[in-house]
Order: C-alpha cells, then structure tokens, then sequence
C-alpha cells in the first residue's frame, strides 16, 4: 500500500510541475471561471470616481481606479427592497412595506456618500404612488415625472417636473426615455407603446411609436446622441440615433431581443451583451455594419452598466462584481 500510495504522490508532484502555475495548467479553468459573490447588484449610480449599488451588504460604492469595495450603509433597512435615489452628495432611499400590493414605504432616509452621516426624513402621504426611479426623479403610477426635495428640517417634499401625455400608461424607463402604452386595458404589446424623452429640464417630448420593446439606450458623449434599440415580436432589433429628438434608423437584423441589456457607445461604435449570449457586439454607426466577439465569461453573467476608466471599461454585472473591458482592437476581458 505505501508503494502504491508513494508512486501516487510521484505521479502528481510530476504533473504539478509540468505545468506553468500562473494562468495555465490544471488551474487554468479554475482561473477563468467567474467567481460569484451574489451580491444580486442594484444599480443606484455613479459619481466621480465611484459607483454606488445596492446589494445583500446593503448601500456600497466601488471605487473603478482601486477596485476596492466600501458599504456606505450596512443596516437592516438598508439592505430591504428599497428606491434609491444619487442626488449630489446624498443617497436618499425609500423603505418599501413587504406586505404592500401597491408601493408603499415604511421610512425614508439620506446618508451623506462621503461622510456616512445618516438621517431619517419624513416622508409625505403621496408617496404610495411613486412606482420607479431614474437618476433623481421619481415616476408615479400614472407616469408623471418628479423630483424630490430635502429641507433643513430633514422633511422630504416632491415637486412635479413633467406630466405624462393622457391616455397613456407608464410601462418602464431607460436613461431618461420614458416608455408608455396606449392600450385601454394597461396591458402594454409592441403595437400600443410610445417613446418620450425627458432632459430634465423640460416637458416629456415624443420621439416615435410602434417600434418594439427599447431594450437599450447607449448615450454619445462626444455630440449628446443616444442610440436606442428596440426589439419587435416576429419582426427583430432595430437601432435608432436619436438626434434633436428624431429618430432615424441605422441598423436592423432578424433576431428579437427578450431582455433588456446595457451598452455604451465609444469612437462611433455601439458595444453591448445580452444575456444568455457569449458575444460581445460591435455595431458602427458611420459604417452601418455589425461584428461579434466571443469572450467567454460574458455568458455567465448578467451586464447591467459599462464604466469608462481611461481607454479601457469597468464592467458591471449582478452576480460577479467588476470586470475590466479593453475595447482596443478585439475587445477582451483582461
């Protein structure tokens, strides 16, 4: 027995030190596979350096040049399912009742980003109406746009700043564009949605109808164009500039997206994942012309933002925490 036992201890020292040990090997698929942390990620957003989600360890930020993780708020009522708002320097989140059909909020509070100062606010009556949030305003059930407000008494008010068009029923928003559906039931199809668009600064604009499922809003920095991507039952995914709001089409395939996905747009390109997919997409805007990647941790995981640090791209997902995303030549996780 010791012989056997001794020859077996030989054989895997010898192929232990047959192999390069550093990203090669037997560890090599060990290595590449994608850790999970499950820290089911929430986007709440991003300032600065810094990106700010909600997760099971409650309020935290990651900062993208250090790649270190800190909670900003670890309590109870902090990691519940809560709204979330980054307005300035101050993260203001509602507590929502568990046993609520209809939203409803148990309390309501502020934490200061960089001090961790909290406070809680009273809240006011109507806020059982307010159903999503973007950026720093709230949408109630009806689809009406707000904003919100702190005084120095910690009490929090909500002003109007763009009422939804009538006859329509809010159905979802992606950065800004507004989705509703005409249909007289409230049950949305591609056939019944219209698309607005609201900068924050004016009246909710229409932008177009009956053009699918948007799925995803990619934003030019370079000139203040988006690009939006719409999927249609038995008819595919098209991509739409949108430009002084008007709308006009740049690419079209047969393949009709089923979830929602984020993307980005860098030197004319419009780069995104879907889940479920081990591609990695490059659409040109000028060229009019689209390529695929494999990269293969994009399959397991699912993308919910993109993070320009320097030339390369943090990459943010649900599951998995950050990866970095070069986009120089083939695109390539590193």
């Amino acid at each position: 027995m010791k012989k056997y036992m001794l020859l077996l201890f030989i054989l895997l020292v010898a192929l232990l030190t047959s192999c390069n040990l550093d990203n090669q090997g037997i560890f090599a698929e060990v290595l590449d596979r994608v850790p999970s942390d499950n820290r089911r990620i929430s986007l709440i957003g991003s300032k600065n350096n810094n990106v700010y989600f909600s997760s099971k360890n409650g309020i935290e930020s990651y900062n993208l040049v250090s790649g270190v993780y800190t909670t900003i708020d670890g309590s109870a009522e902090a990691k519940k399912s809560n709204r979330f708002i980054l307005d300035g320097d101050k993260i203001i989140y509602f507590v929502e009742s568990a046993n609520s059909i209809t939203p409803k909020y148990d309390g309501y509070y502020s934490i200061n980003i960089s001090t961790k100062e909290k406070k809680s606010l009273d809240g006011s009556a109507n806020t059982d109406i307010f159903c999503g949030a973007f950026d720093k305003y709230l949408i109630n059930k009806n689809g009406d746009v707000f904003s919100t407000s702190v005084d120095a008494n910690n009490n929090i008010s909500f002003i109007p700043e763009a009422t939804a068009h009538s006859n329509t029923r809010f159905v979802k928003n992606i950065d800004n564009i507004l989705v509703y559906t005409t249909s007289a039931s409230g049950i949305p199809d591609t056939s019944s949605l219209v698309y607005y668009y609201f900068d924050g600064t004016t009246d909710l604009k229409p932008i177009g109808s009956n053009l699918g499922d948007l799925r995803s809003v990619a934003k030019d920095t370079s000139n203040s164009s988006k690009v939006l991507t719409f999927s249609k039952t038995n008819e595919g995914t098209s991509f739409y500039k949108l430009e002084s709001n008007q709308l006009s089409k740049i690419y079209s395939f047969s393949t009709v997206y089923k979830k929602d996905f984020a993307s980005f747009i860098d030197n004319g390109n419009v780069y995104y994942a879907y889940d479920g997919s081990s591609s990695f997409n490059k659409l040109s805007i000028q060229d009019r012309t689209i390529s695929s990647t494999t990269i293969s941790k994009i399959s397991t995981v699912s993308i919910i933002g993109y993070f320009k640090v320097g030339d390369n791209y943090k990459i943010c997902t649900t599951n998995n925490g950050f990866f970095t995303l070069s986009v120089s030549g083939t695109p390539t996780i590193l």
